[in-house]
């Protein structure tokens, strides 16, 4: 049997007495700006200008304009904290170019700063501010959510076609705008009203499922499309692979993603479900929805910069429920901690994948790392059960954006199939 994104099992719960409280974050005091520019030989602040090997620790947070002047200082000065880039603090500033010329990039820093500066927010600021909100509208939620952590997680990336060599074809790119915060406005099973159910028992197609996430055993495909687009993979030795689905495929899906699936495959086993017999609105879609008004405004009125920030705050207004906290455990042995791995968070690793290729896949995929250190193997990773996340907003956010994906390309597929 297959086993989807490497989760043989969900997540490990015990059997919850009663829901957990959604624990707020404390409002961060905002740093202020060190402003730095940087060339290849020197660095200039409002102290001057001066060797680059001669950076030092500042008060406040260093900042310069580029991250390509991050590099040249960190290595130059190798040991000490670099600066940050406003270009990757802030992503939705225009262009920012490296110019080789310290006092130049500083004035172009400052000039930045003075324009947009007043529309400053960190992400992990803005993430725990939105989370604080998410926490007064739900208050608890149950240790079943822990499930959806483990459920089919990643997005469906996009294509891009860097270069055109057949003539008699042509490329349509089609743009979900907003498809994120699109999928905020759907209904979301309540957290704190989460059970297990068992079911043990076929899917009847026509059936009405009630909301929530069903563990179940996708048999036989039963289209030419689910054939030809098989989007379930799993990661092996470094690749994502095409799970096969000439075998059954275990697999956590929502409602909604067993509606479309259960059109490609001729039968669907379910095993169990949690599930909400209430359903809640996402807390932030009505603020979600506010932004995107405010980015079509900034770009009638040719702001390109401030219409951008909206679309990136909205982007991270999707994600800021999946933020756990990330505590420590140390193993005496590997075997220890990657058993640890597979009973607290569902994850199996082959026997004959290199140690290597599971790490970089854990710690960035998951946020877990394993870490050999003086005293045994440290394991960190994110805590399921003390109400520091919400992983059922997010999870369901990007399981309805790959359905909506989908069900575009069948679409378009039934209606040219010379796709």
């Amino acid at each position: 049997m297959s086993q989807a994104y490497r989760f043989h099992g969900p997540a490990n719960v015990s059997v919850p007495d009663r829901p957990v409280l959604l624990r707020k974050r404390k409002k961060q005091a905002r740093e202020r700006l060190h402003l730095v520019g940087a060339d290849t030989l020197s660095i200039s602040d409002h102290n001057g200008t001066r060797a680059i090997e001669t950076y030092a620790a500042v008060d406040g947070r260093a900042v310069t304009l580029t991250r390509r002047e991050v590099d040249l200082i960190t290595l130059a000065n190798p040991g000490m904290e670099p600066p940050a880039a406003l270009e990757d603090l802030h992503p939705w500033l225009p262009e920012c170019r490296f110019l080789n010329d310290s006092v130049a990039s500083l004035q172009a820093a400052d000039a930045i700063v003075r324009r947009f500066g007043q529309h400053f927010v960190s992400a992990s600021s803005f993430c725990d501010e939105k989370w604080n909100t998410i926490c007064n509208a739900l208050r608890q939620s149950s240790i079943y959510d822990a499930r959806f952590y483990s459920a089919w997680h990643l997005p469906i990336q996009e294509a891009q076609i860097l270069e055109e060599v057949n003539s008699d074809r042509s490329v349509i790119a089609i743009d979900f705008n907003g498809m994120y915060p699109g999928c905020m406005q759907h209904d979301f099973p309540k957290p704190s009203a989460l059970r297990l159910v068992r079911l043990d028992r076929d899917l009847d197609p026509s059936e009405i499922l009630t909301t929530g996430l069903y563990r179940c055993v996708l048999h036989e495909p039963a289209t030419d499309f689910i054939a030809r687009h098989n989007p379930l993979r799993s990661f092996h030795a470094g690749r994502h692979l095409g799970a096969q689905l000439n075998e059954p495929i275990a697999i956590d899906l929502n409602e909604f993603e067993l509606a479309f699936f259960s059109r490609h495959f001729r039968r669907i086993h379910l095993v169990e479900a949690v599930v909400s017999n209430e359903t809640i609105s996402h807390p932030l879609a009505r603020e979600v929805r506010r932004s995107f008004a405010r980015r079509k405004n900034y770009r009638h009125q040719g702001n390109k910069a401030l219409a951008d920030r909206e679309k990136f705050l909205a982007t991270l207004m999707t994600s800021c429920a999946s933020r756990p906290s990330r505590p420590r455990r140390t193993f005496e042995t590997r075997e220890a901690a990657m058993a640890h791995v597979r009973s607290h968070y569902g994850i199996d690793v082959p026997a004959d994948e290199p140690e290597a290729a599971t790490d970089i896949w854990l710690d960035g995929r998951k946020g877990v790392t394993v870490h050999h250190g003086d005293n045994g193997v440290d394991v960190r990773g994110p805590a399921l059960q003390n109400g520091s996340a919400c992983h059922l907003l997010g999870q369901r956010i990007v399981a309805r954006g790959r359905i909506m994906l989908l069900e575009m390309m069948e679409r378009i597929l039934v209606s040219a199939p010379d796709v």
